[in-house]
């Protein structure tokens, strides 16, 4: 799928745990970012997934080609070490027919 260039008329989301920490600057992480630039994707979460007493990392990724149609966040689940990522997408009202009865 990523091979294929994607473009703001057909709508793209990549979400995972990518299991890399995408706020840690290295060689991953920025090859990482500059394939999703290449890519037209946005990265939708920006704060922490994983949290231990020791570290803050941001591991659980949702990418789009069209980021003002969603609302996303992190939500604490109680879990050991991991949050839960959400992103939710916004739908458009459709206008109804003004003649409802042809």
């Amino acid at each position: 799928m990523l091979n294929r260039p994607t473009n703001e008329t057909i709508e793209t989301v990549l979400l995972d745990n990518f299991n890399f920490n995408h706020i840690s600057p290295n060689a991953t992480t920025k090859h990482f970012q500059l394939t999703m630039n290449l890519l037209n994707l946005k990265l939708l979460i920006n704060e922490p997934t994983r949290m231990t007493q020791t570290s803050r990392t941001l591991i659980d990724l949702i990418f789009s080609v069209l980021p003002a149609l969603y609302v996303s966040g992190v939500l604490p689940m109680g879990f050991p070490d991991h949050s839960a990522m959400f992103g939710i997408r916004k739908l458009h009202r459709v206008p109804l027919p003004t003649n409802v009865n042809d």
